[in-house]
């Protein structure tokens, strides 16, 4: 019983509004679509996670069941309405204000991940029937460089050994590009082996990264 029930109720969903709670100036973040302009390999969807304001949830497709339920409400904040708002999902009303914070954090990332001076433009498309908004982001990587020359230079001995012994382990190599992500992952893989080796509590912390045009240094 309990199963038609839920089936019937997300089928009647399709025919509610999902903007029946919205105030009269407020609009529906209907979705933020990230496009890379000039890679086919970069993955838009690893720039989604850096955008501040997280558009209502799909189940299959465009379907959205929870928030036309969360629509039902009588507006008399009876039994009814408690239960349209537990099982449903509210509307996520649009904040311009988060725009540029999302394309500020996007960027942060890509430089992160060695893409310099990347660039983000942005559109807001208004649906007025549907009292919607869709966000787009249009996203043009930068350059990346090249590391050419790589030294771990460590003064302690006892570290410096350590570090020798690995050197075929070594994940920074030439030719690969300058990132922050990289050099900060293999920072943290040496001092998981100094940890291992006896130096407890050791961290990335001591670690000295210098980088110019055509050597990086660890």
């Amino acid at each position: 019983l309990f199963l038609p029930v839920i089936l019937a109720i997300l089928g009647m969903a399709a025919a509610c509004s999902t903007t029946a709670t919205l105030a009269e100036d407020e609009l529906r973040l209907a979705e933020n679509k990230v496009a890379i302009k000039n890679s086919s390999a970069y993955k838009a969807s690893k720039l989604q996670p850096y955008i501040k304001q997280k558009a209502n949830t799909y189940i299959i497709g465009k379907w959205q069941p929870f928030l036309y339920v969360y629509n039902w409400q009588n507006g008399k904040d009876g039994g009814w309405d408690n239960f349209c708002r537990k099982v449903g999902q509210a509307p996520v009303v649009y904040d311009e204000g988060q725009v540029n914070p999302s394309v500020r954090s996007m960027l942060n990332h890509l430089e992160y991940e060695g893409w310099y001076d990347s660039t983000i433009e942005t559109r807001e498309i208004v649906n007025e029937k549907r009292r919607s908004v869709k966000v787009e982001y249009d996203v043009t990587l930068g350059h990346q460089f090249p590391l050419q020359d790589i030294k771990y230079v460590v003064r302690d001995p006892g570290l410096d050994s350590l570090v020798r012994a690995d050197s075929t382990h070594f994940t920074l190599k030439s030719g690969d590009p300058l990132a922050q992500s990289a050099l900060e992952a293999e920072s943290e893989r040496l001092s998981q082996i100094f940890r291992n080796n006896g130096y407890w509590g050791f961290t990335k912390d001591p670690f000295f990264i210098y980088a110019d045009p055509h050597t990086t240094t660890t």
